[in-house]
């Protein structure tokens, strides 16, 4: 009663795997370097998300979205119109970020925008999209909470 066995994975096959799994290590070492490096010090990242698909919350789902769950949206954010851009290659790891960015009530959209600015200052973080934005309340306080989408691009040493 002998078992045989075979060989189920090719040993260049894990090399290779394990390349990758470097890669994307090294990519979000670079990753928060950048983001520190760039973040304004009225902005706070709550959190971010690297890689795979993001399941974003009820509260950070554009209008059509919670159309469909049921809620009521608040008013529909107005999307300027851009010149036709040069089409990048969808190669890097998705990104998702959210925030808060505090201060002068009236400046807060303005310090969202030039922290969006100062990320596509390079190549490293491309297609930002602004998932969302809402101005809340906090200890008597307006801030603006966000969601923002964006790529990676891959980082190799």
């Amino acid at each position: 009663m002998g078992f045989s066995t075979t060989d189920a994975i090719d040993p260049s096959d894990i090399t290779f795997i394990r390349s990758e799994i470097q890669k994307k290590d090294v990519t979000f070492i670079t990753l928060l370097k950048y983001l520190s490096s760039r973040t304004p010090k009225d902005v706070y990242l709550r959190s971010i998300e690297f890689g795979g698909e993001f399941p974003l919350e009820v509260s950070m789902l554009p209008p059509e979205a919670k159309k469909a769950q049921g809620q009521q949206p608040p008013e529909p954010p107005v999307k300027p119109v851009a010149a036709p851009a040069q089409k990048i290659p969808d190669d890097g790891y998705p990104v998702a970020l959210k925030g808060y960015v505090l201060g002068e009530p009236d400046a807060l959209e303005l310090s969202l925008f030039n922290f969006i600015l100062a990320l596509k200052d390079s190549t490293f973080i491309r297609q930002i999209d602004i998932v969302n934005k809402e101005t809340k309340t906090l200890r008597g306080k307006q801030i603006l909470e966000f969601a923002l989408t964006a790529r990676c691009a891959k980082h190799e040493l």
